[in-house]
């Protein structure tokens, strides 16, 4: 089997770049495997022949050479061995690279305080129980809010009301999007708990004051944090 040359990457660090970047690593590995291209050779100068010397005839090729050329064979004998080095160093890399992302997602939940069960539990609750996620935060110790993930109907929702309210840019986009993105997520503000009126829902967001207003947005971005943490790329292969 033909070994990279030094200076080479090896096959299967080629095969997992290529995977990495979405390329086929098999053609990837095979290209590096193949020999540098020769220089071309310089014409040779043929002389005419004497017109009086014998005309020289060739002899036909010795067909027994051609099927014995070491290097026509060796290509022939290395093929399949060269086949299955390919899909060992393509599977080394799956590997190696789910390894990689299995490893960048654990420190991505260590570093936001969440362990794999608790974010399993998150998960299930968004794809096994209605679509919704709720959990209750501590504004202080006489009161607690909860809230929900937002549905795709909620993101329309946000847009219309910034469409609506032609808060485009800067801090009038911040606060429409906050101020629909709360009264689409909330579910209960101590002993009020809410229904699915949306109107009504931003009727009493609107209705706040301005302190009330910070704080609990305030937790909606500790919420929606997390839940973006969870399902951050690469989350399904975790699980």
């Amino acid at each position: 089997m033909s070994e990279p040359t030094k200076g080479t990457p090896h096959p299967t660090h080629i095969a997992a770049e290529a995977f990495i970047k979405g390329d086929n690593p098999m053609e990837a590995v095979a290209e590096s495997m193949k020999p540098a291209k020769e220089a071309p050779k310089p014409a040779v100068e043929v002389t005419p022949l004497d017109p009086g010397s014998p005309i020289q005839t060739m002899a036909p090729p010795d067909k027994k050479k051609d099927e014995e050329d070491p290097e026509a064979k060796n290509a022939a004998l290395n093929s399949e061995e060269e086949r299955l080095h390919i899909e060992k160093a393509i599977l080394e890399s799956k590997i190696e690279f789910e390894k990689q992302e299995g490893t960048r997602y654990e420190k991505i939940l260590e570093n936001a305080g969440l362990s794999r069960q608790a974010a399993l539990a998150i998960i299930d609750a968004v794809f096994l129980q209605g679509h919704r996620y709720t959990e209750r935060f501590q504004i202080y110790s006489r009161l607690s809010v909860t809230f929900r993930t937002r549905l795709v109907e909620d993101g329309d929702r946000i847009n219309i009301a910034i469409e609506k309210a032609k808060a485009h840019h800067g801090l009038a986009l911040a606060f429409e999007h906050w101020r629909t993105s709360l009264a689409c997520s909330i579910v209960r503000y101590g002993n009020l708990e809410f229904d699915d009126d949306f109107d009504k829902r931003v009727e009493w967001v609107s209705s706040l004051s301005e302190p009330v207003y910070s704080v609990l947005t305030g937790k909606l971005q500790e919420f929606d944090r997390k839940v973006e943490v969870i399902f951050s790329d690469g989350f399904l292969s975790n699980f």
